[in-house]
C-alpha cells in the first residue's frame, strides 16, 4: 500500500543564502504511517538560466530538522547554461505520527536563486507494506577515480533479495571542489556487472562540481546472496570524490503489489528538438491497475560532450506535462564534461493505458544522446491491494500471509487463528462470530467495523487501529493502542 504525503508543485522566488535553509514552499509536515513504512524523498528544481554564470549550490533533504541522505550541488557556467538537480533518497524506521521533511539549500559559489519561470516539485512517497531497504549505506571516505569501473569505497554490500522482489537502487555522489575540468562515469552493478544507465559526474573549477544523482529498478534477481555497488572510473583527469559531503547507496525492496510495467534501456542517436517531444526510447504505454495506483516513474540518461550545449527535460503523462522542468548541459568536448539527468516522478490518478514519457527540447545549440552510454527509462506500478470478500465457512488458519490487503469483508463465520499476518490491512468489516484467535498481528490496522460478538483473544496486536463501530466487543479494547 502506498500513498503520496507530501506531492508539491510551485514556482514562487526564492534566493539562496550562504548556509543551508528550506527553500520556500518546498516543506510539510505530515503523519507517518509506522516504523515499518519506507518514506521515498523526491525533488526536481532548477536554478535560474538568464542571469550572468560561474553560480553553484547544494541541495539536500531534512527529516524534523536534521539532514539526511547526500548533499549534490548544481551549477550554472553562463547564461543558458547549467543544470537543474533531480534528488532521491528512503527512509524507514519513522515513528508513527507527525514528521516534517524539506529541500535545503546553500549557495557554494556565487548567487543561484531558484528559477520562477519553471515549475519545481516535492514528494515523500510512502510505502506502507511490502517494502524494506535492502541496501543503506552512506560515506564521507577519501576515494580517487580509477582508470577503469570499480566499487567507490564503502559503497557495496551483500544482501540476499526474496524471490519475485523489485529493487530499486538510488545513488548519490559528490566530486570534491578543488580541482578543474575533471569528470568520472558511474553506474550500478549487480555481482560486478554493470545494470542500468551509465551517467557521469562533471567537476568544471574551484567549487563548480555538478553532484550526480542516479535511480533505477530491476527484478527477476535470483533469491541467493549478491553483491550490490555502485562502481566509478575517470572520464577526464583525475576526479576525487568529496569528504565534506556525504554520498550514499541504497537498495530499496519491493516484495508486494508492485509491477516494473516499462523497462527501456536504449544507445541510439538523438536529437534535441525545439519544441518538446519525446526523447527516442524513453517511453512507454504502461497499463496501470487503477486511479488509486502510484506510477513511480524514473528516466536517467547522458548527453555527448559537445561545447555549450543544454537541453531542457519534462515528463509527458498522458500528453501532458507532469512534475518539474530540469536542464542539462555539456561543456567541452576534450573534458568530456557531460552533465547527467535524472528524472523522478510519483504519478497519481491514471488508470488503464497510458503513455508516459520523457521529453526534451534545445535550449542552447542543439543537445545529442550519447550512444556509447545506456539511457533508461522505467515506470513501476505501486498498487492497490485487494480486498477478501468471503462466504460463511471462510477460514485462513495457521500462518496466513495477508499484508497490506485492502480490506476484510466477511460473513458470520470467518476465522482467522493462530498468526496471520494482517499489519497494514485497510480494514475489517465482519459478522458477529468472527474471532481472532492466539497472535494474529494487526499492527496498522485502519479501521474495525463489527457486531458485539467479534472477539479478539489472548495477544491480537491491534496498535494503531481505530474502530468505527459503536457495537465493537469489549474483547478488542485492551488491545488498542
Amino acid at each position: 500500500m502506498a500513498n503520496l504525503l507530501i506531492d508539491l508543485s510551485l514556482t514562487s522566488a526564492h534566493a539562496v543564502g550562504a548556509t543551508f535553509a528550506d527553500i520556500t514552499g518546498m516543506s510539510a509536515t505530515v503523519s507517518v504511517n509506522g516504523p515499518g513504512s519506507v518514506v521515498i524523498l523526491m525533488m526536481g528544481l532548477n536554478p535560474i538560466m538568464d542571469t550572468t554564470g560561474d553560480d553553484c549550490a547544494d541541495y539536500r533533504f531534512t527529516h524534523d530538522g536534521a539532514a539526511v541522505g547526500p548533499i549534490v550541488s548544481g551549477f550554472k557556467d553562463q547564461v543558458d547554461k547549467g543544470s537543474g538537480r533531480t534528488l532521491k533518497f528512503a527512509l524507514t524506521g519513522l515513528s508513527a505520527g507527525s514528521h516534517t521533511f524539506a529541500v535545503q539549500a546553500q549557495n557554494r559559489t556565487g548567487v543561484t536563486d531558484i528559477d520562477t519561470t519553471r515549475v519545481r516539485t516535492f514528494q515523500a512517497l510512502e510505502i506502507q507494506t511490502g517494502a524494506s531497504l535492502l541496501v543503506d549505506l552512506a560515506t564521507v571516505v577519501a576515494d580517487t577515480a580509477p582508470a577503469s569501473f570499480a566499487n567507490l569505497v564503502n559503497l557495496s554490500a551483500s544482501a540476499t533479495p526474496a524471490a519475485g522482489s523489485i529493487l530499486l537502487f538510488n545513488a548519490g555522489t559528490q566530486l570534491l571542489g578543488t580541482a578543474a575540468n575533471a569528470a568520472a562515469d558511474y553506474r550500478f552493478a549487480i555481482d560486478g556487472v554493470r545494470d542500468g544507465p551509465e551517467l557521469t559526474e562533471t567537476q568544471d573549477e574551484v567549487d563548480e562540481a555538478q553532484g550526480l544523482a542516479m535511480a533505477w529498478a530491476v527484478e527477476g534477481i535470483s533469491a541467493v546472496s549478491h553483491t550490490f555497488s555502485i562502481q566509478w572510473q575517470i572520464r577526464a583527469n583525475a576526479p576525487v570524490q568529496d569528504t565534506d559531503r556525504q554520498r550514499i547507496f541504497q537498495v530499496v525492496e519491493l516484495t508486494t503489489d508492485a509491477d516494473l510495467l516499462v523497462d527501456v534501456q536504449s544507445v541510439s542517436a538523438d536529437s534535441a528538438p525545439v519544441a518538446y517531444a519525446d526523447m527516442a526510447d524513453m517511453s512507454g504505454t504502461p497499463v496501470i491497475d487503477s486511479t488509486d495506483s502510484i506510477a513511480l516513474v524514473l528516466a536517467n540518461y547522458v548527453q555527448t560532450a559537445q561545447s555549450d550545449i543544454t537541453a531542457d527535460h519534462i515528463f509527458s503523462i498522458a500528453s501532458v506535462q507532469e512534475g518539474a522542468e530540469v536542464s542539462a548541459w555539456t561543456d567541452g568536448v576534450g573534458a568530456g564534461k557531460a552533465d547527467a539527468l535524472l528524472m523522478a516522478r510519483g504519478v497519481t490518478g491514471q488508470s488503464g493505458a497510458t503513455a508516459m514519457s520523457l521529453q526534451w527540447k534545445r535550449r542552447l545549440l542543439i543537445s545529442t544522446t550519447d550512444t556509447a552510454r545506456p539511457r533508461t527509462f522505467q515506470v513501476i506500478d505501486l498498487k492497490v491491494p485487494g480486498e477478501i470478500s468471503a462466504s460463511p465457512d471462510l477460514a485462513l488458519t495457521a500462518a496466513a500471509d495477508l499484508q497490506g490487503v485492502g480490506g476484510i469483508s466477511a460473513s458470520a463465520a470467518l476465522a482467522i487463528t493462530a498468526a496471520a499476518d494482517l499489519q497494514g490491512i485497510g480494514g475489517i468489516s465482519a459478522g458477529p462470530a468472527l474471532a481472532f484467535t492466539l497472535a494474529a498481528p494487526l499492527t496498522n490496522l485502519q479501521e474495525i467495523s463489527a457486531s458485539p460478538a467479534m472477539a479478539f483473544t489472548l495477544t491480537a496486536a491491534l496498535r494503531n487501529a481505530t474502530p468505527v463501530s459503536t457495537l465493537t466487543s469489549r474483547h478488542i479494547e485492551k488491545f488498542i493502542n
